[in-house]
C-alpha cells in the first residue's frame, strides 16, 4: 500500500511542485487522459484532510516547495 500512496505523491509533487499538466502526466503514465490524475490529486487531498500520516507529508512538500520558490 505504500508504494501504490508513493507513486500518488509522486504524481502530486508532478503537477503542484514542478507545474506539469494533468494530461502529460497522465500520458507518461499510461493513462488515456487527465481526468484520472485529477481525481488521484483529489483523493490525496481529501486523505490528507482527515489523515494525520498523509497531512504531515503534504504539508512537508508543500513547506519545502515554499523554500524552493524564495
Amino acid at each position: 500500500m505504500e508504494d501504490e500512496r508513493g507513486d500518488r505523491w509522486k504524481i502530486w509533487l508532478r503537477v503542484r511542485a514542478l507545474g506539469q499538466r494533468k494530461v502529460d502526466v497522465a500520458r507518461d503514465l499510461g493513462y488515456r487522459d487527465g481526468g484520472g490524475i485529477l481525481q488521484i490529486l483529489k483523493r490525496l487531498e481529501a486523505r490528507a484532510a482527515v489523515e494525520k500520516t498523509s497531512r504531515d507529508k503534504k504539508q512537508k512538500y508543500e513547506s519545502l516547495l515554499s523554500s524552493v520558490e524564495s
